[in-house]
């Protein structure tokens, strides 16, 4: 099955490992979806809100978590997803550009 990611206004497929800053909400689109249901560890990584093939994330705390896509018992597809330290700015990269004359 294919996973298709909604973030930050672009669209992500084929992937193997999620990961996201804390914090982050993005929609995860399953194709070929056939009346699965979604599950995840019931742990605070994330919090879900899934409706048919459509499923809501927000990243809630720094960890890792599969999300599962189940039917009958079985797990027909998943993905892992990872929730790190928020990233911060690039001015706290304390890069510096210095420009000489020729």
């Amino acid at each position: 099955m294919k996973f298709v990611i909604e973030i930050y206004g672009a669209k992500i497929a084929y992937f193997e490992t999620l990961s996201v800053p804390l914090g982050t909400s993005f929609t995860v689109t399953a194709e070929d979806h056939a009346g699965e249901d979604w599950f995840f560890n019931n742990d605070n990584v994330a919090s879900i809100d899934a409706a048919g093939n459509l499923v809501n994330i927000k990243a809630t705390s720094v960890g890792r978590t599969d999300i599962l896509l189940v039917k009958n018992g079985q797990i027909k597809a998943y993905f892992p997803l990872e929730v790190t330290e928020p990233v911060g700015e690039a001015a706290s990269l304390n890069a510096s550009v210095s420009v000489s004359p020729k």
